[in-house]
């Protein structure tokens, strides 16, 4: 759903929680949908995505935004004393007409859907912004008879028309104001949400329209007006959003690239100027250009940005066998969602609709569309469109820490985001169940809040597992490790999906443009240990255990030994010293090294050449996990001559938190304590 910005928000108090989830139990997730005389925007979508993420109604057609906005304004006219049906005003009668059996094809879905029994729902749970929803949507349904589960179309029996669907809302929830009365409000809640303008960190959008001769001209220029219309809410640029058009016919025509126009007036002027040509329907090649040219490197395309394609058509293609296997060649490709728009009554009633399904993305309940008139694209689907595409999810993807040994570790290249006053940011990324990931959020200007999930796709204030603030100069590492998925996410399989909305909201200590770098980063050690010459005196090398990077300790992996042999100059002493130290096992008695202070099975670090200690050893032995007091420094220790080698042995999996860096400097043997 759309995250447009039509009425003033509140902000939404955080619960601190803890980024490191080690041996600790997680605080609870946040669920504003759940909770009674929530309301506001943030609450209204994020109750509307929860419905249409289980694929159990139909496509609603924005009626639920619409009702919401016209009812109560998101419920800024809802009372907190009494319940009045909640966000959407759904009266008592109308409630108890939602329990009717003919319904329960629906809500016999709810308790594994939502965990919610409907036969036991009282209409002072509708106080609550999910109930609510849930009981306007089956109002709905009950007044189309959507159960009988013959729609007039691949999406739905509701109808795209604004004025057709105030006369549904009218009947649904038995409203007694005039048909007239209705319509009028209704349709300005309809324009008041479509006349805001995107403010999301940029998308890449691409329409791929077909010009064939069943289309004709004048149908073709609606085309062109529902693109425009599409396009005219969106801020355009390489810095913001960006639009691409494929025309085809027999063949492709010449197509506008996402880095083509840098400007919406260019855009548009460049959008009027497509002609007609009339021709044949070959899709495959309409498709083959979206993979191989509008989403390829070198046109304009940016990492970490959401890429959305609306394939509008008419009829089936030529070549049924290339276009499943074009549509196939983008679906491998998971960072791409495909629309389609099948345009025409007779759509359902032929082959075309299965050729329909497979260019549409999963799930097909939310991308696959139809629309009976070229008409209803500018007049309603434009809607649609604006909303689905502003917030839509960029999907990341976790990259590998690489080690050299030399005390080179590499952040790998951030995705850079920046957000106009209230912008926001969505992005998934899928993690190993049983791997070590972090997400690492540095803030570069402003200050935004930063919402983390492995349950929802579009965490916010009002559903999120995890919440922080990120401003200028901070950076927040968000670490997920076996026992936080297994904890958020049980019911996921080998890979879990972790999902982050960001957010700049207007007045939380913040008015300004907002940016920050975003990385998804694991550790993988392409080396572990190596030799190590320091050749000048005095100056500190900083040399990180597997799995620590940038002051980030992200855990590192079983059965490692890392052996670092290091050389300073002739005549000169080694200083060890280290910036952080955690691995698991028990703490070391400083005073006098002894192993026995580790236990058998402890990671740990073995240091050799060092002056002799009080045991007369010349070997520590180190698996402390933390300082040695409050104030105190981390253990420090000095080698004997110009050379020592450091061995570091693990037995265990380290969670994120555990790690090592080292610095090590070469001091003349004048300087060396007595």
């Amino acid at each position: 759903m759309g995250f447009f910005r039509v009425a003033a928000m509140a902000l939404v108090a955080l619960v601190a929680v803890a980024s490191r989830f080690v041996g600790a139990q997680p605080s609870p997730s946040t669920d504003g949908t759940l909770e009674p005389h929530e309301s506001g925007i943030e609450v209204v979508l994020a109750s509307i995505e929860k419905i249409d993420a289980t694929c159990i109604f139909r496509k609603d057609k924005q009626m639920l935004r619409n009702i919401a906005q016209a009812e109560s304004n998101n419920g800024d006219k809802n009372s907190v004393t009494s319940s009045v049906g909640g966000i959407w005003r759904v009266s008592q009668s109308v409630f108890a007409a939602t329990k009717s059996a003919s319904l329960s094809v629906y809500f016999s879905r709810f308790p594994g859907a939502f965990g919610i029994n409907w036969n036991t729902a009282t209409w002072q749970d509708l106080d609550k912004p999910l109930y609510s929803a849930l009981a306007a949507r089956l109002a709905i349904a009950l007044q189309q008879q959507e159960f009988l589960n013959t729609p007039t179309s691949l999406d739905g029996k509701l109808p795209w028309s604004v004025t057709a669907q105030s006369a549904i809302w009218k009947a649904a929830f038995q409203k007694p104001e005039s048909a007239s009365a209705l319509q009028s409000l209704y349709v300005a809640a309809a324009q008041l949400i479509r006349s805001a303008v995107c403010n999301s960190a940029g998308v890449e959008i691409a329409f791929v329209l077909d010009v064939s001769g069943s289309i004709g001209p004048g149908n073709f220029n609606q085309m062109k007006e529902f693109v425009k219309t599409a396009v005219s809410s969106f801020e355009v640029g390489p810095a913001q959003n960006q639009f691409a058009v494929v025309p085809f016919d027999s063949v492709v025509r010449p197509i506008i690239k996402l880095n083509d126009y840098s400007n919406k007036n260019s855009l548009i002027n460049a959008i009027s100027a497509i002609p007609y040509t009339g021709g044949g329907t070959e899709t495959a090649a309409g498709l083959n250009a979206l993979r191989a040219v509008v989403f390829a490197p070198g046109n304009g395309v940016r990492a970490g940005r959401a890429k959305m394609a609306i394939v509008l058509t008419d009829g089936a293609s030529n070549s049924p066998a290339q276009t499943t296997a074009a549509a196939s060649a983008i679906h491998a490709n998971k960072d791409i969602t495909v629309l389609s728009v099948g345009i025409g009554a007779g759509v359902i009633h032929s082959s075309y609709a299965t050729e329909l399904g497979l260019i549409a993305s999963d799930p097909k309940c939310q991308n696959l569309y139809q629309l009976q008139e070229f008409h209803d694209l500018v007049q309603a689907f434009a809607l649609e469109i604006q909303q689905r595409t502003c917030d839509a999810t960029a999907q990341l993807i976790v990259e590998p820490i690489v080690t050299d040994g030399h005390g080179s570790q590499n952040l790998p290249t951030p995705v850079s985001v920046t957000l106009k006053p209230d912008g926001v940011y969505f992005t998934c990324v899928p993690i190993q169940r049983d791997a070590f990931t972090s997400l690492v959020v540095t803030g570069r200007e402003g200050s935004a809040y930063v919402y983390v999930s492995l349950r929802v796709r579009k965490p916010s204030a009002s559903q999120n597992d995890f919440n922080h603030r990120i401003s200028a100069g901070k950076r927040e590492t968000i670490k997920f490790t076996p026992q936080m998925i297994a904890y958020y996410a049980p019911d996921s399989v080998g890979t879990a999906r972790v999902c982050m909305g960001m957010h700049n909201k207007v007045g939380a200590r913040s008015s300004g443009a907002f940016s920050a770098d975003v990385n998804v980063v694991g550790g993988v050690f392409k080396a572990c240990g190596d030799v190590v010459n320091i050749g000048s005196a005095n100056q500190p090398v900083d040399i990180p255990g597997p799995g620590y990077y940038q002051g980030v300790a992200i855990g590192y992996p079983k059965d490692l030994r890392c052996q670092w042999k290091i050389r300073g100059p002739p005549n000169h002493y080694l200083l060890i010293e280290f910036s952080y130290f955690n691995v698991t096992g028990y703490d070391l008695n400083l005073a006098s090294r002894e192993l026995s202070g580790c236990s058998e099975d402890a990671d740990r670090l073995d240091i050799s050449s060092l002056m002799a200690g009080r045991s007369g050893e010349d070997t520590a032995v180190v698996c402390a996990n933390r300082k040695r007091s409050s104030t105190s420094m981390y253990p420090s220790f000095e080698s004997s001559g110009s050379t020592s080698t450091i061995t570091f042995l693990t037995t265990k999996d380290a969670e994120p938190g555990y790690g090592f860096n080292m610095i090590i400097t070469a001091l003349p043997e004048t300087k060396h304590a007595v």
